[in-house]
């Protein structure tokens, strides 16, 4: 007897599977179409290389892809096969999570970025995008925040450990104060400086003006002032009789000076902000002998933001 295939979710992470696989499999995947109950598929950290990367692309742009969550990180992708996926992206209407991280980018040209924005402009499906190490610069991450205007759906990006510094940061932050359903912004291991936090800083002090719940800005080469900054607005938001939405800000891996060190104090001790509104933080904050100090947390709720530096 013939048993039906129950199976939703397919994790095959961290394996030695080739694009000959991967063509095999996304074959297989094609021609199940939507009577397929597979919504996840995870193949991560496997040497798919161009003509794997081609072969996802174009089971994506199959009108009968099952397929919710796709995660293709790690696996050896060129820029052909971003622009590829991208378009596919266009017409795609089930892709809910996609996970791009770490391709092979050998120009400076940005073209898939291009891409990408472009189909960001069209798609009304994805919620969850992953572009770390993309080698994006300011200019890419302003051509993606310019095209996500016109987006309606996405709810979580992550560009850690890019190229991004100051301007693309303060693109991104602008976007922020527009964009209708972004919720958690993950730009980590970038070096976005003061200017890019206090950028930051105004959308966190807009509060429930702006969907936004977490933000992780670890390792971004802030200095005192611009950390200050960022604390200054979460103690003085511009409505806070409203609560907040914020429900993590990760911060490690930036200076916690004498001008920070205080105002975190503040608001993470009983009776503050961060407190009362049980806000997740990366950082601890404690008064020893009349001096603030700030030591490492885990955040056990977004661990997938965290930063790995200590």
């Amino acid at each position: 007897p013939s048993y039906p295939c129950q199976i939703t979710e397919l994790n095959l992470q961290g394996n030695r599977l080739g694009s000959e696989s991967c063509r095999l499999l996304c074959t297989a995947l094609d021609a199940a179409g939507s009577a397929s109950p597979l919504r996840r598929l995870n193949l991560n950290g496997n040497p798919l290389g161009p003509v794997g990367g081609h072969a996802i692309a174009a089971l994506l742009a199959s009108s009968s892809c099952p397929l919710q969550e796709v995660d293709v990180g790690n696996t050896e992708l060129d820029v052909s096969n971003l622009i590829a996926i991208a378009q596919s992206l266009r017409v795609n209407r089930r892709l809910e999570a996609l996970n791009l991280d770490n391709p092979i980018i050998r120009t400076k040209e940005e073209e898939a970025i291009q891409y990408i924005g472009k189909a960001l402009q069209v798609n009304r499906v994805l919620t969850s995008l992953s572009l770390a190490k993309h080698q994006m610069s300011d200019d890419g991450a302003q051509v993606l925040a310019e095209r996500l205007l016109d987006n309606r759906s996405l709810r979580r990006l992550v560009l850690r450990a890019n190229r991004i510094g100051s301007t693309g940061a303060s693109a991104l932050a602008a976007l922020m104060l527009r964009h209708p359903t972004l919720a958690e912004f993950d730009l980590s291991a970038n070096r976005i400086g003061d200017i890019g936090a206090k950028a930051f800083a105004q959308v966190l002090r807009a509060n429930m003006a702006t969907p936004l719940e977490v933000l992780s800005l670890c390792s971004t080469s802030l200095t005192d002032e611009g950390m200050a900054a960022i604390a200054a607005a979460c103690l003085k938001p511009q409505k806070p009789e409203a609560g907040s939405r914020l429900r993590c800000l990760l911060l490690w891996g930036n200076i916690f000076g004498p001008k920070t060190s205080p105002l975190v104090l503040e608001l993470c001790e009983p009776g503050g902000r961060f407190h009362e509104c049980s806000v997740e933080t990366d950082f601890l904050p404690r008064l020893v002998d009349g001096e603030v100090l700030v030591a490492h947390q885990e955040a056990y709720h977004f661990s997938q933001f965290a930063s790995p530096k200590r």
